[in-house]
C-alpha cells in the first residue's frame, strides 16, 4: 500500500484517472443517478482494480458470456467503443434502472437479473463483439456498480436514445480468433448474457496468464465427447466394438447419447460420456439402457468407474473409465497437444 493508501498510487494519480470517467451509474442498483466528472465509481478503473484484486477469491468465481451481436441494435461505431473501453452491455428498454421488475419482456426482466448477479457476484467473462474479429476475457469486480450508457440506436429514424447496461472488466486479455478454438466453439450461443457452466475455469486461467493444466477435467465438453469417438475408432479390446462411422455429431444432439455411430460388427453405437462415477451415474446408466433391447445396439457409458479397464456389466452396459481414455489420448502426442492448444 502507497503512502497515500492507494496501493502504491498517490492520490493525485487517482484523481486524474476518475476525473477521466464520464459514466452514468446507478447508486444503489436501484435508482438511477447523474455523475460528474470527478464521481465515478471505483469499479471503472481497470488500472486500480487490476491491484486490489483479492487472487484467493478469483479461484472460485463463475464464469458468463456477454454476446454483443447486431440484435444489441446499437451502431458500429458504438459497440467499437465498447470493446475500445474494455465495457460489456446488453440492450433491453431504454430505461435507467437496473430492477428486473421495472422491465416488461420475460427475456429483459430475465437479462437484467443475469447482469445484477454478474455486478454483485463477480467473475470472469467472455465477450464478444460483432465489430470485431478478436473476443475478449476479462474479469468483472464483486459489488461493482451496473452504469447507463446513452448511445445513438442503430435505426437513426427511432427517437430518443438507445440506453445500455454497462459494467466494466479488468485485467483483459485480447483472443484471436484462432486461439482457444474448443472454447469458442463451446460457449453459449443465445442470449445477450449468460453463466458458462461449461468453461471449468479457464477464462480465469487465461486472465491470470495460468497454463491450462494437462488433465482429462480441463478438456471441454464437446472435446471429451470427441476423444472418447476417437477411441472407439482405435482401441482393441475383446468386449469393445470398433466404431466405423459417426451416424450424428458428437454431444448436443440427442437428450440421453452423446456418441451415434455405426460399428465395423454392423451393430449401432449408442455411447454417454459423463464426468460422474459410475455409482453417481446411475440415472444417465437407466436412461443408456432404454437402447438395449434393441437386438443391433451396444451401448457404453464413459465416467470415472471404479474398474480400471473395460468392463461389459449385468445392466447390458459397457462401462470405460476416462482414465483409460486419457492414457489413451496421451500417446498420441500430436493430437494431445493440438487438443489442449485450442
Amino acid at each position: 500500500m502507497g503512502p497515500n493508501g492507494q496501493y502504491g498510487r498517490t492520490a493525485p494519480a487517482v484523481a486524474n484517472i476518475l476525473r477521466e470517467q464520464t459514466f452514468d451509474f446507478a447508486e444503489d442498483q436501484q435508482q438511477p443517478r447523474t455523475l460528474g466528472k470527478t464521481e465515478a465509481p471505483v469499479n471503472l478503473l481497470p488500472e486500480l482494480a487490476s491491484e486490489l484484486l483479492p487472487p484467493q477469491r478469483v479461484l472460485a468465481e463463475p464464469e458468463w458470456v456477454v454476446r454483443h451481436t447486431t440484435e444489441l441494435g446499437i451502431a458500429g461505431a458504438e459497440v467499437r467503443l465498447l470493446w475500445e473501453h474494455n465495457l460489456v452491455a446488453i440492450h433491453y428498454e431504454d430505461l435507467k434502472s437496473t430492477s428486473p421488475q421495472d422491465y416488461t419482456t420475460k427475456k429483459a426482466k430475465r437479462a437484467i437479473g443475469l447482469l445484477n448477479k454478474l455486478a454483485t457476484k463477480g467473475g470472469y467473462v467472455w465477450a464478444d463483439y460483432w465489430t470485431h474479429d478478436q473476443d475478449k476475457v476479462g474479469y468483472v469486480q464483486p459489488n461493482s456498480q451496473m452504469g447507463f450508457k446513452e448511445v445513438t440506436h442503430k435505426d437513426s429514424v427511432k427517437n430518443g436514445k438507445a440506453i445500455l447496461k454497462v459494467l466494466s472488466i479488468t485485467k483483459v486479455k485480447t483472443i484471436e480468433k484462432d486461439q482457444f478454438l474448443a472454447l469458442r466453439a463451446g460457449k453459449p450461443n443465445r442470449g445477450a448474457i449468460s453463466r458458462w457452466n461449461g468453461g471449468k475455469g479457464k477464462l480465469g486461467m487465461i486472465v491470470r496468464g495460468e497454463k491450462i493444466p494437462r488433465e482429462w477435467a480441463s478438456l471441454t465438453t464437446a472435446q471429451q465427447e470427441t476423444v472418447c469417438s476417437e477411441f472407439l475408432r482405435s482401441y482393441c479390446h475383446h468386449e469393445l466394438p470398433t466404431l466405423k462411422r459417426l451416424l450424428l455429431p458428437p454431444g448436443r444432439t440427442l437428450k440421453d447419447i452423446d456418441i451415434y455411430g455405426l460399428g465395423t460388427d454392423g451393430k449401432t453405437i449408442f455411447g454417454q460420456v459423463t464426468f460422474l462415477s459410475d455409482r453417481n451415474a446411475k440415472k444417465k446408466a437407466k436412461m443408456l439402457q432404454k437402447y438395449t433391447g434393441q437386438t443391433d445396439a451396444t451401448c457404453i457409458l464413459f465416467c470415472q468407474c471404479d474398474c480400471l479397464e473395460i468392463e461389459k456389466r449385468q445392466d447390458g452396459l459397457i462401462y470405460i473409465p476416462t482414465s483409460l481414455v486419457y492414457n489413451w489420448l496421451e500417446k498420441d502426442a500430436k493430437y494431445c497437444d493440438l487438443l489442449f492448444d485450442a
